[in-house]
């Protein structure tokens, strides 16, 4: 029997939550600790969203969410998502879920538009979106790098350039006990990351608690793997490798930001090859994985080094109003 619920916000349906989710993406590493920090920085009230749990005779077998996205510069968007544990799909419970949208929620709200997003490696997601009026808007590539066999000797002259140029390539950790103002400092090329990533969608700049929040509130941050490049006391550019709580050779890496001011240097390239060296040399990594938008010039920077895409995600809208 089929029925939809509410999301009950227990560690069951949390963690019931995550295993759908690997299911689905044979490279997800989600657990449900990592939905509930998602949820417990996004107040419903301010927001406006909902999870759903759908049952297939009593057992969780997908899962639904819509959320305003405040994040973004556009007025009442909203962001849908729907995932089907993979032995149920075909069976009508996206259509239902989709359903339950038109009819309960749509209507109840002032919904200028709708943004999803499909993957490559999920049958029947974007003819899904497509035959309900979404429209593609952008296109993410993700990639694996094999840190075992790269060789970091073609960069050396590159990194001793930027050496050179008087670049210090810091680890964040020792900037926090350094530089009493290093909060501010990452907040302000934070603005710089949300001016110049590709983006379908404009982007409001972070606030230094929300910084907190996206950055430093999960147990994958790693300051001594966030690089800072410092350039006489200011903060030009970062990159960062994370950790994987549940396949620890099995690394993340963040997004790279440059300040405007140090670009066409090789700055961003001989970052990542510093950020790779610690992923291998003190992490003990395999493997680093990263995502781009096809418009990002950062997408040639990890070809060069190496990166082999794996998937594409598609980003799609549908205007409401």
């Amino acid at each position: 029997m089929f029925k939809l619920r509410l999301f009950d916000f227990s560690q069951s349906d949390y963690e019931a939550m995550a295993a759908i989710h690997n299911q689905a993406y044979s490279d997800s590493r989600m657990r449900g600790a990592d939905f509930k920090r998602i949820d417990d920085y996004t107040p419903q009230d301010e927001y406006d969203w909902e999870r759903t749990v759908a049952e297939w005779n009593g057992k969780p077998v997908g899962y639904g969410l819509y959320v305003r996205a405040l994040w973004l510069s556009t007025p009442d968007l909203y962001l849908i998502g729907w995932l089907t544990h993979p032995e149920f799909r075909n069976r009508g419970i996206g259509s239902a879920y989709w359903d339950h949208l038109e009819k309960e929620i749509f209507p109840n709200r002032q919904i200028s538009s709708l943004i999803t997003q499909a993957r490559s490696d999920a049958p029947g997601g974007r003819p899904f979106v497509e035959n309900r009026g979404f429209h593609q808007t952008q296109k993410t590539t993700e990639s694996i790098l094999n840190i075992t066999s790269f060789d970091p000797r073609p960069y050396e002259p590159l990194l001793q350039d930027i050496k050179g140029r008087g670049i210090d390539l810091t680890p964040l950790s020792e900037l926090m006990e350094s530089d009493p103002d290093h909060m501010a400092k990452l907040v302000e090329l934070s603005h710089v990351r949300t001016d110049d990533e590709p983006s379908a969608e404009g982007q409001e700049p972070l606030t230094e608690e929300l910084f907190r929040n996206y950055y430093m509130s999960s147990d994958t941050f790693y300051p001594e793997g966030w690089f800072i490049a410092v350039d006489k006391g200011r903060y030009v550019g970062w990159c960062a490798v994370l950790p994987n709580p549940k396949r620890t050779e099995h690394l993340s890496n963040g997004i790279t930001v440059i300040a405007r001011s140090h670009r066409r240097i090789g700055l961003a390239t001989a970052m990542k090859v510093h950020v790779i060296q610690h992923a291998r040399e003190v992490m003990g990594g395999t493997q680093i994985r990263t995502s781009n938008v096809s418009t990002n010039p950062m997408l040639k920077i990890n070809e060069k080094l190496g990166y082999v895409a794996q998937y594409d995600s598609f980003e799609y809208k549908k205007v409401l109003a």
